[in-house]
C-alpha cells in the first residue's frame, strides 16, 4: 500500500516538489498493478490541525476526521477499489477556486461539485442582463460626478463583507486589495458579491486586475455606462465580455481557437488600414529603424500568418 497526498492528484500551488514526488508515486503503484501486483494507492487530504494554516480551511479542505477517514478506506478497499483519494472537502469554497484560473474536468463526475460551480456562476444571462439595465438606470438618474462614488461604495461595502469588517468604512478606498488582506478565495468572494449586484460577467481574477477599489469601482461604471465613463467606445465594455468569455472555455475547445482567430484577424485589418494610411500620408514606418519585433510583426501582417 502506497500513502501519498491530494497534492499529486489535483496539484498544489504551494507544495510543487511534494505534489511531483507523490504523483510518481501514484505512477509507480499504477505501473505495478499493470505488472500484475495488487498495490493500492490512497491520496490523504489534511490529517489534522497542525497541517492546516487555516489557508487550507478557507479554501475548502479542512482536516480529515481519523474516524470517518479509516471508514472511508476500509469500504473502498472493500469494495475492490486500488486508486483512492480520500480528502474532506467544502466543495461550494474548494470548487470555484480551483477552476479559477481555468476550467477543469477532474470533478465533472462528482455531483456537489458541479452544483458548487453551477451557483458560483451566477445569475443566468436574462436575470444578469435585467440586474445590469437597473444599475444603468439607477446611475443615469444621479449626477454624472456621483456615479463613481456609488460604485466605489458598493465595492468598499462588498470587500467589507469578504474581509468581514464592520463597515465598509475600514476599506481604504486606494489600497491595493493585496494589502487589504487579499487572496485568492477572496477574491472569488468579491467578484461573486459584485456580479450578484451589478449582473456584470466579471472573472474571478477582477479585484487583481483592478487592483484598489476606486480603480475597480471605475472598472465597473465603464462596464455599465461605457459612453458617459470618460473611457470611449462602448465596445470597450464588450471587449471585457469576450475576455471572460475566453477565460471560461478550455483550452482545448474550439470555440476558444475560433474565437482567438477572429479578434487576430480584426487586429490585422485594422492594423494594415492604419499602415496604408500612414504611408499615404508619408508617415509610414521607417524599416531601418525598425525593431526585429517590428518585422515580424509586419510579416505575418502581410503574409496573414
Amino acid at each position: 500500500m502506497v500513502f501519498t497526498s491530494v497534492a499529486g492528484v489535483w496539484g498544489s500551488r504551494d507544495e510543487g516538489a511534494r505534489a511531483v514526488a507523490h504523483a510518481r508515486l501514484d505512477a509507480l503503484a499504477h505501473r505495478a498493478r499493470a505488472a500484475g501486483g495488487d498495490v493500492v494507492s490512497v491520496a490523504w487530504g489534511l490529517w489534522d490541525l497542525a497541517e492546516d494554516s487555516g489557508d487550507a480551511r478557507r479554501q475548502g479542505l479542512p482536516p480529515l476526521e481519523p474516524r470517518l477517514a479509516l471508514t472511508a478506506l476500509g469500504r473502498a478497499l472493500a469494495g475492490g477499489d486500488r486508486d483512492l483519494a480520500i480528502a474532506d472537502i467544502v466543495w461550494d469554497r474548494f470548487a470555484p477556486l480551483f477552476t479559477m484560473a481555468r476550467p477543469s474536468r477532474l470533478f465533472d463526475a462528482v455531483p456537489a461539485a458541479q452544483r458548487a460551480l453551477e451557483a458560483a456562476r451566477g445569475p443566468d444571462d436574462a436575470e444578469a442582463a435585467d440586474r445590469t439595465a437597473a444599475l444603468r438606470r439607477d446611475l443615469a438618474a444621479v449626477p454624472a460626478d456621483e456615479r463613481p462614488g456609488r460604485l466605489l461604495s458598493l465595492v468598499r461595502a462588498s470587500t467589507a463583507e469578504v474581509l468581514r469588517h464592520d463597515a465598509a468604512d475600514a476599506v481604504d478606498p486606494d489600497s491595493p486589495f493585496k494589502d487589504l488582506g487579499f487572496d485568492s478565495m477572496a477574491a472569488v468572494g468579491l467578484r461573486n458579491r459584485l456580479r450578484a449586484a451589478t449582473g456584470l460577467r466579471l472573472p474571478a481574477t477582477v479585484g487583481f486586475d483592478h487592483p484598489t477599489p476606486r480603480r475597480l469601482a471605475g472598472y465597473l461604471l465603464a462596464q455599465i455606462l461605457p459612453a458617459e465613463s470618460g473611457t470611449g467606445h462602448p465596445a470597450l465594455g464588450r471587449l471585457d465580455e469576450l475576455d471572460a468569455a475566453l477565460a471560461e472555455l478550455p483550452m482545448e475547445d474550439p470555440r476558444r481557437t475560433g474565437l482567438m482567430k477572429r479578434m487576430q484577424g480584426l487586429l490585422w485589418k485594422y492594423a494594415a488600414e492604419a499602415g496604408e494610411a500612414a504611408e499615404a500620408s508619408g508617415d509610414g514606418p521607417d524599416i531601418e529603424a525598425a525593431s526585429a519585433e517590428d518585422m515580424f510583426a509586419l510579416i505575418d501582417r502581410e503574409l496573414g500568418a
